[in-house]
């Protein structure tokens, strides 16, 4: 009787441990609050991640970059080409297929939290990011 009321407290204990959890980030509009005019979206499925960001080039025009790639580490790291596109479907036009330009380098980023990380754009700055609220 005495196992028996062992094993169930061991096992009443262990449902109140709390598991540590991916930091798989939460999906949505997110940006630094230090850098206006600039912004990501962020979504994940399973173990892909698709980080769109929207910037401007070196001439300062308007230039999307779509960075598709694996999360690893848990849900705490991702890594991918940053690649980008001209052209595409006008907003009342005929159908135009995009096309691939290049590839501006590699993007990382590393989650503190669901809410919370940092990225590291092509070239090694780093940038804090954390999900918009609105």
């Amino acid at each position: 009787m005495l196992r028996w009321a062992l094993v169930f407290l061991v096992l009443s204990a262990w449902s109140f441990v709390t598991f540590a959890t991916p930091a798989e980030p939460q999906a949505g509009m997110w940006w630094s609050p230090s850098e206006s005019g600039r912004g990501y979206v962020i979504d994940a499925q399973g173990d892909r991640m698709v980080i769109v960001t929207f910037a401007y080039d070196d001439t300062g025009r308007m230039q999307w970059y779509y960075t598709p790639g694996v999360v690893e580490s848990g849900g705490y790291h991702f890594s991918g080409p940053m690649l980008t596109f001209d052209f595409g479907q006008p907003l009342n036009g005929v159908y135009v297929a995009p096309v691939q330009v290049s590839n501006a380098g590699t993007l990382t980023a590393d989650f503190t939290s669901r809410v919370t990380g940092t990225l590291t754009l092509p070239g090694g700055r780093k940038v804090a990011i954390t999900r918009q609220n609105f």
